[in-house]
């Protein structure tokens, strides 16, 4: 097996077990950490931490393939995910995916990632990346970029292209399609205060009147009572 991992990594890794009860705890965080350096997770790289942790290549295999933030392919040098979930579906996600695919020449309607042929670009939708007020939205390597536009898809290619930064954009607060889900109660003048007060005032001295705070006597009471005194005067 061709595939090495530089000293410093494997010792790091080395530490990583030590935290665990059993060696095979770790296999996630070297999965996490071999894609981190090379970018991707290859056979070699299954097999390589499968003897690291006392496991089965296959041990080792079926996370790769279970959890979908780990790639079996390298990737582009530019990596934009596209959320599809409901809110940024609806409002365009995938006439941004669209936008992509025709100005980098890839095919719409591949299943996962896609790949541009330069290399430089991977395309592909994941579920949501948790900003859904700011719909659509994307991922241009670790940065989030909200309100993608189909004029922003170009500007986004044009930069990249060129080396150039490609920070996010600014966004506004408010969005259009947006409505107001929760309300604030109006705050009341002093007079409307005041005269609220005033409207409360004869119910709370008619509940005083009536006698709402002692308790009526049960005429169960009142008998035993009358029964007793009779016996006192026999």
């Amino acid at each position: 097996m061709s595939f090495s991992v530089p000293p410093k990594l494997e010792a790091s890794l080395d530490e990583v077990i030590t935290r665990y009860p059993q060696k095979r705890s770790a296999s996630l965080m070297f999965l996490h950490a071999l894609q981190e350096h090379f970018g991707w997770i290859s056979k070699d790289a299954v097999e390589w931490t499968a003897k690291k942790l006392d496991l089965e290549p296959i041990n080792v295999y079926e996370l790769v393939t279970f959890y979908p933030m780990f790639r079996e392919e390298p990737i582009g040098k530019k990596h934009i995910r596209i959320c599809r979930t409901l809110s940024c579906a609806l409002e365009g996600a995938y006439k941004v995916r669209k936008q992509f695919c025709e100005r980098l020449g890839l095919d719409e309607n591949t299943h996962g990632p896609v790949t541009s042929e330069d290399g430089e670009f991977t395309i592909e939708f994941v579920e949501c990346l948790a900003s859904c007020g700011t719909a659509p939205v994307l991922m241009l390597d670790e940065d989030l970029h909200e309100r993608v536009s189909l004029q922003r898809v170009d500007e986004i290619i044009e930069k990249c292209r060129s080396n150039k930064p490609c920070p996010p954009a600014p966004v506004e607060v408010s969005h259009p399609g947006e409505a107001t889900i929760i309300s604030v109660a109006p705050q009341k003048s002093a007079d409307e205060s005041k005269a609220s007060a005033a409207a409360a005032a004869p119910i709370q001295s008619q509940s005083a009147k009536s006698g709402t705070h002692s308790k009526p006597k049960s005429k169960a009471s009142k008998s035993s009572k009358s029964k007793t005194s009779k016996k006192k005067k026999k």
